[in-house]
């Protein structure tokens, strides 16, 4: 019967923060979606809000780098040749 308890509670405790563990597994970052989630989500407006909200939001995307400037070197009436 312990078992039975055990395994209620963590289903319900799972439902209970879909909205968070579906936002963290897209890779969004929005602190304001955990604290609606755990603030309001016992109340199914609360938790309807976070669920679309952990949908709707736009994941972030990592920089992994950004390409060099493209320099160009514009001739000038002043330059000094390197190899005379």
């Amino acid at each position: 019967m312990e078992l039975l308890w055990a395994v209620i509670v963590f289903f319900a405790v799972t439902f209970y923060f879909l909205p968070t563990i579906i936002a963290k597994s897209r890779g969004v970052s929005a602190p304001g979606l955990v604290i609606t989630n755990v603030l309001f989500g016992w109340t199914i407006l609360g938790w309807l809000a976070a669920l679309l909200w952990a949908l709707i939001e736009r994941p972030e995307l990592a920089v992994v780098g950004q390409p060099a400037p493209l320099v160009t070197a514009k001739p000038s009436s002043s330059a000094v040749p390197l190899n005379p």
